[in-house]
């Protein structure tokens, strides 16, 4: 009896023996979550190409998952913003003078320790200070985006989060040591740091290197069950600093010797931790702006060191391009944490890919940079050539309103023009093979050629191309709106406004396009009104889906305008008999109803912009509402001030104003002045609604002039006829 009683205990022993070693050597492996990022000040995707072509370490590149991010935070294009932005979880800025400390280093011949203690009144001794943190603090709460510093590295500390930063950027002339930023908490504190294994070397650009070895120790030092390090390594800024100071065959040398001192450092990384290891760089070098590479290169690679993988942003909704919004979420996620709904941006979701290069994701992003560097000369060229066609055709309605030569080639001009959104559509694949001048040309006989058979083969030309472009559209939306996306006329990534659904250029020709290619069924005389009727109510109907739903257009103030154009619409053909008074009563009503069916377009649909507006607006959140619209504003003003589109908005508005005094002296038909009207309408509901309204309302009354202009072409024609 005591034997077999021995052997059950014996038995037990042994089962629960693993369990008692687990859980002293600190609980289940899999909740270890260690988060290395090793920051790269300057690193831009020609780096990355060179040491995918020419790195020592093939296999390094070959494994985990290589992408994209948009770091842009307020204001200009620098590290500081940028830096301040990824730690912040959403567009931030940074201030002038801003830096961090080492003990006893002079702010203004003043130790910065004391000048802590005189601005703060506090004196215990810190790893790194930041004497001008509650600056920086403040200029953010008082934006508009009222951007909160420090609250990722205090939810950092809150759970139990090591944190560690390593290394700086420092020059010859200059201390810049950002890396603190992505850890800050609200104290103004980012854990410990080390200045990384800096070591001095008289052939290095400003005299210093990091040394691999030394760095590595710190990092294996900040190990345990949760921790994340930030390593940023300056060696590459120092490079690029001093660039046009060197000789070229001195800085190629450099260069190589830089990019493969870097790659055994993430080599060794890899191989000889256990953490989940980003590569980032927080903005990218002089050269790669030169040449509007603004995108930011992001590698991760996961516990998994053999994995290849590609992830996606709900941001962007796009494989593996991010916004710097998606870095908090994400790296709360890497640790184990939760990122909720205060965040801006959304965790990454990684899938692991068949094994192949994660480096061919470099011809997308050839692509995105050939539409943000050929976009300001295309669009300022193509501006101006709107507004002189304009003009033009003002003159000969003008001068030679009679003349048979005159008139048809200002109709050919007019149908050309017209019909260029839609070739900016179409061509957009096209951009990244072609060369600025190529695309011009490309450009110009693609819209001619066009003009001239669609006026042959019918009466209603610019009907018809806006039918065709509405059609297009509504193909591509349908088809996540790959040609929107690739389009001058689109939106890209680097600008970052906007990188799904239709953007405000389109969007303004997108509603007057659906109005006008209906103008055949109501002034041709000879269409039925159940043809009429239908035909109205699926266009309209169409337009405001398509706009308003997440998935597809996701542009709330498109959609606005659109239901208040159609609104419009709908009283000058059915309700004309109500006065203005008796309406007005019904217009709280109708803007209820509006918003409510846009909120009901929302339902079941991906997490988008108008998610959050509209979370705002039921929390009862009226200050963050009234920002929303400031920052509108905002934009409009800035757009109306330093944008090429304020030629064509300012032209539109004053010819259309001269088009509708001479309408009235001319008595023209009611359908005719309700279709004018209505677009007008559109076009001033979205300089109103659109946070870039000054574009949308530019591009849909340059459409309503060219039909407008149209009929003025055809009453010439009928009179000399008469």
């Amino acid at each position: 009896m005591k034997k077999s009683r021995f052997a059950i205990i014996v038995f037990v022993f042994l089962l629960i023996l693993p369990t008692i070693a687990i859980a002293e050597a600190g609980g289940d492996p899999g909740d270890e979550h260690e988060l290395l990022v090793v920051l790269v000040p300057g690193l831009s995707f020609d780096e990355v190409r060179w040491l995918i072509d020419h790195g020592e370490k093939t296999r390094l590149w070959e494994t985990g998952g290589l992408g994209a991010v948009n770091v842009k935070g307020e204001g200009n294009y620098s590290y500081l913003n940028h830096a301040v932005t990824m730690g912040a979880g959403e567009r931030a800025a940074g201030i002038a003078g801003w830096n961090g400390f080492l003990h006893a280093e002079l702010v203004d011949q003043t130790p910065v320790e004391e000048l802590v203690l005189q601005w703060t009144g506090e004196s215990r001794e810190r790893p790194l200070y930041h004497p001008f943190f509650s600056q920086l603090v403040k200029k953010n709460e008082a934006g508009l985006r009222q951007g909160h510093v420090g609250r990722f590295g205090t939810m950092l500390a809150d759970t139990g989060v090591k944190r560690h930063v390593a290394g700086h950027s420092d020059t010859r002339t200059e201390k810049q040591r950002y890396g603190s930023l992505l850890l800050i908490d609200e104290e103004g504190g980012a854990g410990t740091y080390s200045p990384g294994g800096i070591q001095a070397d008289t052939e290095s650009p400003s005299g210093m290197r990091h040394n691999r070895d030394e760095l590595m120790e710190e990092i294996k030092k900040n190990s345990g069950k949760k921790s994340f390090t930030v390593v940023e390594w300056g060696d590459v800024h120092r490079l690029f600093k001093e660039r046009t100071a060197m000789t070229d065959r001195h800085f190629t040398a450099r260069y190589e010797k830089t990019m493969l001192e870097l790659e055994a450092f993430i080599h060794t990384v890899v191989g000889d931790t256990k953490k989940e290891v980003w590569l980032l760089s927080p903005g990218v070098n002089d050269r790669a702006l030169e040449k509007q590479d603004q995108l930011a290169p992001l590698w991760v690679w996961k516990t998994d060191r053999s994995a290849v993988w590609t992830w996606k942003s709900d941001t962007t909704r796009r494989e593996q391009l991010m916004g710097s919004v998606d870095l908090v979420p994400t790296w709360l996620t890497a640790l184990g944490l939760e990122a909720g709904p205060e965040w801006t941006g959304y965790p990454l979701s990684f899938e692991q890919s068949i094994p192949g290069k994660p480096a061919d994701f470099l011809e997308r992003h050839e692509a995105m940079t050939a539409v943000f560097a050929k976009r300001g000369p295309v669009l300022s060229g193509y501006i101006t050539a709107l507004v002189t066609v304009l003009v033009g055709v003002s003159l000969v309605l003008w001068i030679k309103p009679f003349s048979v030569v005159w008139r048809r080639a200002a109709r050919i001009v007019l149908t050309s023009a017209v019909s260029s959104p839609l070739w900016f559509l179409l061509t957009g694949p096209l951009v990244p093979h072609v060369s600025t001048a190529g695309y011009v040309l490309l450009m110009v006989i693609a819209t001619a050629a066009g003009a001239v058979v669609v006026d042959k083969m019918t009466r209603h030309s610019v009907s018809v191309i806006c039918g065709l472009f509405f059609l297009a559209a509504t193909w591509d939306l349908l088809n996540g709106a790959s040609l929107i996306k690739q389009s001058f006329l689109g939106y890209d990534p680097i600008i970052g406004a906007r990188y799904y659904g239709i953007g405000n250029e389109f969007a303004g020709v997108y509603i007057v396009s659906g109005w006008l290619m209906l103008t055949p069924f109501f002034t041709g005389g000879k269409k039925r009104p159940v043809v009429r009727h239908t035909a109205l109510i699926a266009v309209l109907t169409g337009m405001l889906l398509f706009l308003a739903t997440s998935s597809l257009g996701a542009n709330a103030g498109a959609s606005l305008a659109a239901g208040v154009m159609i609104g419009f619409i709908v009283y000058k053909l059915f309700f004309a008999f109500v006065s203005w008074k008796r309406l007005a009563v019904f217009l709280p009503a109708g803007a209820v109803a509006l918003l409510g069916v846009l909120y009901v377009l929302q339902l079941n649909q991906p997490a988008s912009h108008i998610h959050s507006a509209f979370s705002l607006l039921f929390q009862g959140d009226v200050e963050a509402i009234g920002r929303i619209v400031l920052r509108k504003l905002e934009m409009n003003w800035k757009i109306f001030r330093i944008s090429h589109w304020t030629q064509l908005f300012v032209t539109t508005y004053l010819l259309i104003g001269i088009y509708m005094w001479r309408g009235k002296k001319a008595v023209w038909s009611h359908e005719r002045n309700v279709i004018v009207q209505g677009c007008i309408i559109a076009s001033l509901a979205l300089l109103f609604l659109n946070d870039s309204g000054i574009v949308a309302a530019a591009t849909s009354m340059f459409v309503t002039l060219c039909a407008s202009y149209a009929w003025l072409l055809d009453d010439g024609k009928k009179k000399q006829t008469g």
